[in-house]
């Protein structure tokens, strides 16, 4: 949350003198529990301490149960349950996330500007406007929120598509240690042929997994596919590096590892797509068609 110093002080100053804080809550559009929460670092009574403590859990509850609904795609059930909770954040911002879901981009968009100071959601209208070309209003917001990771990650892909790489890689030197943007910087290093600058942020963060593949294409194209196969090996779990492992076995003709991959990996339509040119080098048509069959929207399957 980023509230400013001032209302802060304007909220604590009614709350001072003794207005109901989901009063309060309701005039300055911030949730009550946050509102408790500032009162209690003022006053640390254990009288506040249960209040805050009570609502905050009955909220995360409400959290996890909206997140489960979203998951179960119920998504009427998660909106009847986040309309009950106008003022908080968190459960808003689940309620944007449904809505962009659902392709009602105006009200997600009435969250927004319901609550300009919070973070999450302020990432989620970023989103929202980058998908809609409205990229300098997603910058307003970048400018806005210069602290933000999240933000300043999509900052990052917008400098990227404008050609400005000077302005990215400052993002990138900003933040060393968020691996979002620094798997964006081994991006730009690749592309701009800086191998050892990107190597030296694989090298950084050993476990992050989209950075990780990133190093696999790295490995591939020097030819140095045991060091690429490490790494397969470290992530059995990752799609996307397990789709590079696919590639490679491929290419040394060990068809029977690619096959394995495919069948721990059904669901993944890149992995899938390999399978298909794998039945067909095999005269294997109805086993390609089969895929075919299951993934009728993806045009390279079809």
């Amino acid at each position: 949350m980023a509230y400013s110093e001032e209302i802060k002080g304007k909220v604590l100053s009614e709350v001072k003198a003794g207005k109901r804080i989901t009063e309060i809550g309701k005039k300055y559009e911030i949730s009550p529990s946050t509102i408790y929460g500032w009162k209690r670092i003022i006053t640390g009574t254990k009288k506040e301490d249960k209040k805050f403590t009570k609502l905050v859990e009955e909220e995360k509850e409400v959290s996890m149960k909206i997140r489960t609904l979203i998951t179960l795609r119920k998504f009427e059930e998660a909106k009847k349950i986040g309309e009950k909770f106008p003022d908080n954040e968190p459960i808003q911002s689940q309620m944007v996330t449904i809505y962009m879901k659902e392709g009602r981009i105006k009200e997600a968009k009435k969250i927004g500007e319901k609550f300009p100071d919070y973070e999450p959601i302020q990432s989620q209208m970023v989103t929202i406007y980058m998908k809609e070309g409205r990229i300098e209003e997603a910058k307003k917001i970048g400018e806005k929120f210069p602290d933000n990771e999240p933000i300043q990650s999509q900052m990052v892909t917008i400098y990227m598509k404008e050609g400005r790489i000077k302005e990215a890689k400052k993002i990138g030197e900003k933040f060393p240690d968020y691996e979002p943007i620094q798997s964006q910087m081994v991006t730009i290093y690749m592309k701009e042929g800086r191998i050892e600058e990107a190597k030296k942020i694989g090298e950084k963060f050993p476990d992050n997994e989209p950075i990780q593949s990133q190093m696999v294409t790295i490995y591939m194209k020097e030819g140095r596919i045991g060091e690429a196969k490490k790494i397969g090996e470290k992530f059995p779990d990752n799609e996307p590096i397990q789709s590079q492992m696919v590639t490679i076995y491929m290419k040394e003709g060990r068809i029977g590892e690619a096959k394995k991959i495919g069948e721990k990996f059904p669901d993944n339509e890149p992995i899938q797509s390999q399978m298909v040119k794998i039945y067909m080098k095999e005269r294997n048509i109805e086993e390609a068609k089969k895929i075919g069959q299951r993934f009728p929207n993806n045009e390279r399957i079809q």
